[in-house]
Parts: structure tokens; C-alpha cells; sequence
């Protein structure tokens, strides 16, 4: 295009002072006298004229269009990105308690309140607790879980004190974003928590006002035994997952209810332990009463997204699939950016036979999630059940990719070829 406007004037020059005769091109006279050719020539100019005028306007539009796509990804990188974390389990270091409770009551509580936040996913606990005690490296951490971030700190209580050291670590370099200490009374533990996320918020660049506040912070420790049964609840949950120790988490739930009747989260804490129980004992006891713990603390709170999630995994495991759902539709339309809804949806169409409509729900939770490992497990589970194993090794592949550690992506891996 551009050579065609540079070459306006030189063609309209040229037609100036030349003229196409029978005898060839030649300098056009100054007299009106010109040769009659045989037969009329035909008008470049008009359709010369267009065709540049054509070219420049196709030009001119996509120059403009690149100013409004500049535009748009100068706003798009001032939102804040889709990220990933792990939370690490704090270092207990409060001396005689004979045990590590505090710490990990602490870094379970901030897992859940990271989860509130648009945009960001945190690494189930599970996952993120398999590194306790061991070398701290963010980079390996981060290769390992799939994430971008990574969030470990140490805790120590004292008395009617707490001290509290945190550190948020970018993955790509190792390079640490933010880091601070709290030195509070205990009473204030839930408030250090708050902090601590708006912090990790705003050093993401995600506005404060998006983060989920609690409702009602004395509420939560109105009294503070009860916060320490739970907090040690929280902790046996968190662990290994054997029933020995859901049966302490659910024991100690209960006791944080004897003394709290009122404490919205140790009922998500029996609906979380009590679902994990029953898809171990498959017994009908275990679920009613899974069940009735997970209805009663949503009819409290109905924003515990963790507690919706177990009581539809509930509904799964005990083969009320039409439920379950129920359940997952109305999280991903209140949550379309997390990928749990969408495997559990998947998972439930599934097993109603609804295949078509299962893997695009796995598919889309590996769209808002793409480096979700726990995504392309249950697409490759999908697949693999489908009769499709070829498919299921490309992404249990995946899985191995982003989570080398992993023996079942192996085993699963091994099936599937």
C-alpha cells in the first residue's frame, strides 16, 4: 500500500508528458493536435484511483483497529492475571504443645479465605502439606504443584500471644513479592488471617474490596476454646487423611460446637470430615450424617464454597448424581472461573451418561484452569472410562508434565497405554 501511494505522482507524472500513439510512447505535444488512435483507450486513472484510495482505507481502518487492540491489552495488563498458589504449612514453633495444631489450623483457615479471592487458585491443602519439614526451594515447590506462587511462613503462640511470619514467593525466579510479621493476642488470630490475604491481594494486584471479609470476626472467636478445638480439627483433616485422623478432626469439631453451638466453621469442618469418612466406609450412618452437617452450616453461611463442594462430592459418592448436580450448576454459575465446579459437574453427567455434555465441562474447567493438574486428571479419567485410552495418555501425560511427583499420574499413565 504504501508503495502504491509513493507511486501516485511518479504514474501521474508520467501521464502528463507521455502519450501512447500507434508508433509507441511518446512526448505529448503542446498543440491540441493528437493521433486518432483505431480504437478508444481505456481509463486506467478512475480504477487506479480506487484501487489506492481502496488500499489506504483497508490501511487506515487497521491502523485505527491496532490503536483499540493496544488499548484494550493496555487495560487487560492492569487487571489483575489468573494465578495459582500453594500454601505451605506453617512451621509450628510454639514450644511444649505436643503437636503442630496452631500452625497447621492457621494454614488451613488461610487457605480457605485465599480461596475466596477472584482470580487466584489455591492448591488443595492436601497437595500443598506433602512438603511439611521438607527443604523449602519455591522453584521446585512451584514445578511440582503447578503453581505461580507459592506462601510459607512459621507461627508461634505463646500464652495469650501470637507471632506470625509470612513470605509470598514468585515461582518463575524465586524472587520474593511480599513478606511480614504479626506480633498480636491471640484473641486477634482471625483478623492476622484477614490481613495476611489482603495483603497477598494487594500484592497481585487485586483490589481489597474483592476479597471476601468475614461477616463477623467475634463471631468466628467469640470463644477462644472453641477456636483452638477447631483449629485443631483443621489440622487432622489436613494431615493424611486416614480414618484415624478424620475421627480426630470430627471429634474435635464437636467439641468446638459443645463449647460454640453457633460456630458456622466447625460445622463445615464435620461436613468436610464426615464426607471424607463416608467415601472411605461407604456407610449409611456416615453420610446422613456428612449430610446434615454440610446442610446446616450452609443454612448459616452459604458462602463456604469448600462445604458446597464436599456436599456435592457427597451426593457423587453416594449415587445421588441428579443432586450433586444441582449442586454444581449453581457453583459454576456463581463461580465460572473454578475448576472444581466444572470436574464435579462433569463427573455427574457422567455418571447420569450424558457423555457429550461431561467432557465439555471437563474441558472447560481446563480453560479457566489450564495448569490445573487435577483437571486433566479427571479428563483423562473421563477418557480412559469412555473407551478412549490413547486420549486419557495424552493427558495423564499432562498431569505427569505439571506434576512430576505424582505415582497415581504414573499408574494411571501405565493403564491408559
Amino acid at each position: 500500500t504504501i508503495l502504491a501511494v509513493i507511486g501516485v505522482p511518479v504514474i501521474a507524472s508520467l501521464a502528463w508528458y507521455y502519450e501512447i500513439t500507434p508508433l509507441g510512447i511518446t512526448l505529448d505535444p503542446l498543440d491540441t493536435t493528437h493521433v486518432q488512435l483505431p480504437r478508444a483507450r481505456r481509463a486506467v486513472a478512475p480504477l487506479l484511483v480506487i484501487g489506492v484510495s481502496f488500499m489506504a482505507g483497508v490501511t487506515g481502518l487497521a491502523w485505527w483497529r491496532s490503536i483499540d487492540l493496544r488499548e484494550a491489552a493496555e487495560v487487560a495488563s492492569a487487571l489483575p492475571l489468573h494465578h495459582a498458589i500453594a500454601v505451605l504449612p506453617f512451621a509450628d514453633l510454639t514450644p511444649n504443645q505436643g503437636g503442630t495444631y496452631v500452625g497447621d489450623g492457621l494454614t488451613g483457615e488461610i487457605s480457605t479465605r485465599l480461596a475466596r479471592i477472584p482470580g487466584l487458585r489455591v492448591v488443595p491443602p492436601e497437595s500443598a502439606f506433602q512438603f511439611r519439614g521438607r527443604s523449602f526451594d519455591p522453584r521446585k515447590i512451584g514445578q511440582t504443584l503447578g503453581v505461580q506462587l507459592v506462601l510459607q511462613g512459621n507461627v508461634r503462640r505463646e500464652g495469650g500471644r501470637l507471632w506470625v511470619n509470612t513470605q509470598l514467593f514468585q515461582v518463575s525466579d524465586g524472587s520474593r513479592l511480599w513478606a511480614e510479621s504479626y506480633d498480636r493476642d491471640w484473641r486477634d488470630v482471625v483478623e492476622v488471617q484477614r490481613e495476611i490475604s489482603s495483603s497477598v491481594a494487594n500484592a497481585l494486584g487485586i483490589a481489597t474490596s474483592t476479597v471476601d471479609k468475614s461477616r463477623s470476626v467475634q463471631r468466628d472467636v467469640g470463644n477462644l476454646l472453641a477456636y483452638d478445638h477447631y483449629l485443631a480439627g483443621v489440622s487432622a483433616l489436613r494431615s493424611s487423611g486416614d480414618l484415624s485422623q478424620l475421627d480426630l478432626a470430627i471429634k474435635r469439631f464437636k467439641q468446638a460446637l459443645d463449647v460454640d453451638p453457633d460456630f458456622v466453621r466447625a460445622l463445615a469442618g464435620l461436613c468436610e470430615a464426615g464426607a471424607a469418612r463416608y467415601e472411605r466406609t461407604l456407610a449409611a450412618e456416615d453420610v446422613a450424617h456428612a449430610e446434615a452437617y454440610c446442610r446446616e452450616a450452609l443454612k448459616l453461611d452459604a458462602s463456604l464454597l469448600e462445604t458446597e463442594l464436599a456436599l456435592g462430592g457427597l451426593y457423587l459418592v453416594s449415587g445421588r448424581h441428579e443432586q450433586g448436580e444441582a449442586v454444581y450448576r449453581g457453583l459454576v454459575a456463581r463461580y465460572p472461573k473454578n475448576a472444581d465446579a466444572y470436574i464435579g459437574l462433569g463427573q455427574a453427567l457422567g455418571a447420569e451418561g450424558r457423555a457429550t455434555d461431561a467432557e465439555f465441562n471437563f474441558r472447560r474447567a481446563l480453560e479457566v484452569e489450564p495448569e490445573y493438574p487435577g483437571g486433566y486428571r479427571a479428563l483423562g479419567g473421563f477418557l480412559f472410562e469412555s473407551g478412549r485410552p490413547a486420549e486419557a495418555a495424552m493427558a495423564y501425560r499432562k498431569v505427569i508434565q505439571l506434576k512430576p511427583q505424582s505415582a497415581s499420574a504414573y499408574s494411571n499413565l501405565g493403564a491408559a497405554l
